[in-house]
């Protein structure tokens, strides 16, 4: 990501730093902003990550209490459909209250689907 933002996004090199040992978003965004804060840049900063991961990139920053913004980099479009499926199922277990209150009104909605099909025949 770092050849990405200085070769396609124009962002001086002296501005880019790559955090390699993280093994998660969470620990790549405290690490970055470690590397930057020590370099004597201040934030917000700008993270660059895969285009299908900027969003929860984005909230995982919020909910760290950076105000960061994040971009993404291209996709291979084979790729797309089961990491959006992934990014959207982590975002829900980010926020297990919403999992739990969407959960119960659609399996309700399924069971009466099912009961109106069984009775319906």
């Amino acid at each position: 990501m770092a050849e990405y933002l200085i070769e396609e996004c124009s962002m001086p090199a002296e501005r880019v730093r790559a955090e390699t040992s993280s093994r998660t978003t969470e620990e790549n965004l405290r690490f970055s902003h470690r590397i930057l804060d020590e370099a004597g840049h201040q934030g917000p900063y700008v993270v660059a990550t895969s285009r299908y991961h900027a969003f929860r990139a984005a909230l995982l920053a919020r909910s760290l209490g950076f105000d960061d913004e994040a971009i993404g980099g291209p996709t291979a479009f084979y790729y797309v459909p089961s990491a959006t499926l992934r990014e959207f199922l982590a975002i829900l277990s980010y926020r297990k209250v919403w999992l739990a209150v969407s959960f119960l009104p659609s399996l309700a909605f399924v069971v009466l689907l099912v009961r109106a099909a069984v009775l319906s025949s």
